[in-house]
């Protein structure tokens, strides 16, 4: 009899036992789950750290260069500046310019380069990769002049024969502004004199208004004779463009002639 009692004394602790489970298990549910979420956000912002953090600049090899170069992504444009903003090893930069100047010419997508070629022309401190730049603008022209903006008529004045002293006539006209000019006389025969005080000059372009420069010259001999003269203007540092004429004619003990002006 005893027994049956302890029995069912258990069996009465058991079931209520079980019934406060039931009761507080919704309570405390939510609390873990939260707990859970808290902890996996917790984890997840740490690996988004992690994986940010991981992300760094790598130099690449010349063979990954030459690859790229083969074989270019469509982000070469970012990815080659920026390691020839934050690359170590002056020949990888180096490298790097030719890289991009090279698949730029080939995609016809030079006018970034150029820009940030004139950029480094100006503001890089290294000389090797600063001439590299350099180069590199001037092989994009090579491929892609500059459009003609200007012209120069020559025509003479005076007396054009032997003894004689005359003048050969520079007119220049620019489409637009130029703050850098420059006309000048080229080689001359030994028998032809300059008599002009300067065989060059400077001076800056007002777009659509004329430019006249005078060149005074004097023969000493017969003879048929050349006289070159070229303009040069500057955009920057970097582009520029120029121009030559020559005047061919003839000179003789009372007279002389103009044979023809060729460019």
């Amino acid at each position: 009899m005893k027994i049956q009692i302890n029995i069912a004394v258990v069996v009465l602790v058991l079931v209520a036992t079980v019934i406060a489970m039931i009761q507080i298990l919704p309570m405390i549910l939510p609390i873990q789950n939260q707990t859970n979420t808290n902890q996996t956000g917790s984890a997840n912002e740490t690996i988004g750290t992690n994986e940010t953090n991981v992300i760094t600049f790598s130099e690449p090899t010349i063979l990954e260069l030459d690859l790229m170069n083969a074989n270019p992504p469509e982000d070469y444009f970012d990815r080659l500046s920026e390691v020839i903003a934050k690359g170590n090893d002056s020949y990888i930069r180096e490298k790097a310019v030719f890289t991009l100047t090279a698949i730029a010419i080939r995609e016809n997508e030079t006018e970034p380069v150029v820009d940030l070629l004139k950029d480094m022309v100006t503001n890089e401190t290294d000389d090797n990769v600063r001439t590299a730049a350099y180069v590199n603008a001037d092989l994009i022209r090579e491929n892609e002049p500059l459009e003609d903006v200007c012209s120069m008529n020559i025509t003479t004045s005076g007396e054009m024969r032997l003894e004689g002293n005359f003048s050969i006539i520079a007119t220049v006209l620019c489409s637009r502004d130029f703050d850098e000019a420059m006309v000048g006389i080229g080689q001359l025969n030994d028998s032809i004199v300059l008599l002009s005080e300067k065989p060059r000059y400077k001076f800056s372009i007002k777009a659509n208004e004329a430019t006249v420069l005078q060149f005074d010259i004097n023969v000493t001999e017969n003879g048929k004779y050349y006289v070159p003269l070229n303009l040069k203007v500057n955009y920057d540092l970097v582009d520029d463009q120029k121009y030559e004429k020559r005047i061919y004619f003839n000179v003789y003990d009372s007279f002389g002639e103009v044979l023809h002006y060729n460019e």
